[in-house]
């Protein structure tokens, strides 16, 4: 999840090789555009089973882990939450024998962190109206319903 610490695990845990993890920082980019921002009719998922197919494989290696890890999985606090069902159901087809690492924030705490970025990046709504921005037919915004991390984790349980 966003703004959960998983950047440090990205520089420093991941990459270290006594831990026998096959983390490239360079796929963050790749999951990005091949999982999380391509628009329903775009997403190829036999494109990414084969850009990502050395890391399918080592799923069965017993000595080496491969790790793919990016903020946006679970979708992003700025839209609410509201691509995480899709790339849920992306990251199943792609990689259905994964095993996930959800990492999650105290919701209150992480509200204010997410806020923060958006004031730092140029947001201009006062905390209220960034909280009450609900929910909208035109556009898709922050909601609170983000930090549902239940109905979140139940659906990952249930795949």
């Amino acid at each position: 999840m966003f703004r959960t610490g998983s950047t440090w695990l990205q520089n420093t845990y991941f990459p270290d090789p006594s831990l026998n993890f096959r983390f490239e920082v360079e796929n963050i980019a790749e999951l990005r555009n091949m999982i999380v921002t391509p628009a329903p009719f775009d997403y190829d998922p036999a494109a990414v089973r084969a850009f990502f197919a050395d890391y399918i494989e080592a799923q069965g290696n017993p000595d080496v882990s491969g790790v793919l890890s990016y903020e946006c999985l679970s979708s992003h606090p700025y839209s609410g939450g509201y691509s995480g069902a899709v790339i849920l159901r992306r990251m199943k087809d792609v990689f259905p024998d994964a095993k996930l690492l959800l990492i999650i924030r105290e919701q209150r705490n992480h509200l204010k962190s997410i806020y923060n970025k958006y004031i730092k990046e140029g947001g201009s709504r006062s905390f209220n109206r960034f909280v009450a921005a609900g929910k909208s037919v035109h556009a898709i915004q922050f909601s609170t319903d983000y930090f549902r991390h239940d109905k979140l984790i139940r659906a990952y349980q249930d795949g």
